[in-house]
C-alpha cells in the first residue's frame, strides 16, 4: 500500500514539472539567472535576455546599504558640520556717518552707528577687546584703520541675534523662515586729519564702510591685571592715541574684558601732552571717575601734564601705593619713545607687573568645526559570503535550539 501510493504520487508530479521545464519564460529566465552567475564569478556584468534582468547579488546588496545607511550619502558630512555663525557672511557692511566734533587741533571724535549682529558679522570680525582698530572706508575710496574709543558692545545688545543663532524659539514662535537680525551700535573714533583726511571730513551724505577689526587688543590677563584683590591699585602711562585705548577700557561694562575700575582701590591715569590743548577726553573722564566715585569705593583721577612720566608720578601726593599690589597699564598708541619712558618710570617705582599696548593678547585658537574622527570615517566595505555565511551560522544555531 506504501509503495502503490508513492507511485501515484510520482506519476501525478512529473507531468507537471515536464511541462514547467517546457515554459518558455521559466526558460529563459533560467538561462538568464545562469548566464548572470557564471558573469558575476567571471567579474562581469549581467547581460539583458529577452525582458528580464538578474542582477548580480553583491550589486543589490551595495545597493541597499546605499538606501539604508545614510553614512553612504556623498553630502552627509555637511549635515552634522558645525559652522561659525556668519562665517559666508561678506565682511564689509554698510554703516552710517552720526556726528563728529572737534577735541584737540587737527583731532575729532568722529561717531557712526555700524552694524554688530552676530547674524551678519562673523566673531573673527567683531569689535571684542579694547585695543582694536576699526577698519573703515569713504565712499569706496581708501581703507583706514582707527583708533576706537568706546568700549567693546556690550553681549546683550546681541541677545535677540544670539538666539536666532541658536536656534531657540520664544514662546507661541513657529519655526518659519525670517530675516536675518540687524543691530546696529554706535561707534567712536578718534581720527587725526593726517592720518585719515576723508574720514575727518565725513559729512552725513558720504557713504560709510566698516571692515573688520583689526588686531586682538591689550592683553587683559597678562601678569593677571584683571584680578581686582591681587591688584587694587591700577596706574595708566598714557600717551597719543592711548587716550582712546584708555577710555575704552575704564568705561567697558561688565560682560567685556575691562578694568573693574569700580572694584578697584585707586585708579590713577598719568597723560602726557603736547600742551593743554591737546588733551582729549580729560572733562569727559574726569566726569566719569565723579560718578565712579559717588557708586563705589575707588579713588580715580586723571592727570594730564607735560612732564615726563616718572615726574608726573612724583608729584601725585594723592596716592598710596603698595608695588607688590600695583599693575601699570603703559598706553602709549605705538609710540616706542614713550613707552620706554613710561616702563623706566615703573621700574622707579619698583611695579613689576606691566602691561603695554604694544604687545597684544594672542589671537583666539578655535577647535575644528568637525572631528577629524568622524571625516574621515568610512564605513567597512560590504562582503556578501561573510553575510550569507553568518546567517547560515545563525540559521543553524536556532534550529538547534
Amino acid at each position: 500500500a506504501t509503495m502503490s501510493c508513492f507511485t501515484m504520487r510520482w506519476r501525478r508530479c512529473v507531468p507537471q514539472a515536464r511541462a514547467l521545464q517546457s515554459c518558455p519564460l521559466r526558460r529563459s529566465s533560467t538561462c538568464a539567472h545562469r548566464v548572470a552567475v557564471a558573469r558575476r564569478r567571471a567579474g562581469g556584468q549581467p547581460q539583458r535576455t529577452g525582458t528580464f534582468q538578474v542582477q548580480p547579488m553583491r550589486s543589490v546588496v551595495a545597493r541597499y546599504q546605499d538606501e539604508e545607511d545614510l553614512m553612504q550619502h556623498p553630502e552627509r558630512l555637511n549635515w552634522y558640520e558645525a559652522k561659525f555663525c556668519a562665517d559666508d557672511m561678506p565682511d564689509w557692511n554698510v554703516g552710517r556717518f552720526v556726528s563728529s566734533s572737534d577735541v584737540a587741533p587737527g583731532m575729532r571724535s568722529v561717531v557712526m552707528d555700524v552694524e554688530i549682529s552676530r547674524e551678519r558679522v562673523p566673531l573673527r570680525n567683531a569689535y571684542k577687546a579694547a585695543g582694536q582698530r576699526a577698519c573703515v572706508r569713504v565712499n569706496s575710496g581708501v581703507e583706514y584703520q582707527l583708533t576706537v574709543s568706546s568700549a567693546p558692545f556690550p553681549v546683550s545688545l546681541n541677545k535677540a541675534a544670539l538666539l536666532r543663532v541658536r536656534g531657540d524659539l520664544v514662546a507661541n514662535a513657529t519655526k518659519t523662515v525670517v530675516e536675518q537680525t540687524s543691530v546696529y551700535a554706535r561707534l567712536h573714533c578718534l581720527v587725526s586729519k593726517e592720518e585719515a583726511p576723508e574720514v575727518y571730513n565725513m559729512e552725513i551724505t558720504d557713504m560709510l564702510e566698516v571692515g573688520p577689526f583689526v588686531g586682538s587688543g591689550v592683553d587683559m590677563r597678562a601678569g593677571g591685571l584683571m584680578s581686582v584683590y591681587r591688584y587694587p591699585t591700577i596706574v595708566m602711562f598714557v600717551a597719543g592715541s592711548g587716550i582712546a585705548t584708555a577710555r575704552a577700557l575704564l568705561t567697558a561694562t561688565a560682560d567685556v574684558p575691562n578694568l573693574s575700575p569700580g572694584l578697584r582701590k585707586d585708579v590713577r591715569v598719568y597723560y602726557k601732552v603736547p600742551n593743554q590743548a591737546s588733551a582729549v577726553f580729560v572733562d569727559e573722564l574726569r566726569a566719569w571717575g565723579e560718578k565712579l566715585e559717588s557708586g563705589s569705593r575707588a579713588t580715580f583721577g586723571i592727570y594730564p601734564s607735560s612732564n615726563p612720566f616718572w615726574e608726573a608720578f612724583d608729584d601725585d601726593q594723592t596716592l598710596t601705593y603698595d608695588p607688590e599690589t600695583t599693575a601699570a597699564l603703559v598706553l602709549t598708541g605705538g609710540d616706542a619713545e614713550e613707552e620706554a619712558a613710561a616702563l623706566e618710570a615703573c621700574k622707579e617705582a619698583d611695579i613689576t607687573t606691566v602691561v603695554t599696548d604694544s604687545l597684544e593678547q594672542a589671537s583666539p585658537v578655535y577647535w575644528a568645526s568637525t572631528p577629524q574622527g568622524y571625516m574621515n570615517w568610512r564605513p567597512p566595505p560590504v562582503d556578501v559570503d561573510q553575510e550569507e555565511d553568518q546567517a547560515d551560522l545563525q540559521g543553524q544555531v536556532k534550529a538547534e535550539a
